[in-house]
């Protein structure tokens, strides 16, 4: 598949951004979104298992966040090796009581 880039660089309202947002998060949901500026329009395929990095900075005259979320396009990851739950809702193993023969 050729190299393709869209980038969009706007300024919203916090609401209208908050919005966009969550229009790209039912796409992630979906595994299927659609990115649209002018008459460009690029369609990404997200595949179940994803990398992601949020970042944050901060200075006297400017603050900022990002969501990077990337995936190799041919990952041959299969669903079944990777667990369902999110890592922050997965639950750790039960810890074993010690018996007096294992002490």
């Amino acid at each position: 598949m050729p190299a393709h880039a869209l980038e969009i660089l706007t300024r919203l309202t916090r609401e209208e951004v908050a919005g966009l947002v969550e229009g790209l998060l039912d796409g992630l949901k979906d595994g299927n979104f659609k990115l649209q500026k002018g008459g460009e329009q690029m369609e990404l395929q997200v595949p179940r298992v994803v990398d992601m990095t949020i970042a944050a900075k901060s200075d006297e005259e400017r603050s900022e966040f990002s969501i990077d979320v990337s995936w190799r396009t041919h990952r041959a990851e299969s669903p079944d090796n990777v667990p369902d739950e999110p890592a922050g809702r997965r639950k750790r193993p039960a810890a074993r009581k010690k018996t007096a023969a294992g002490r």
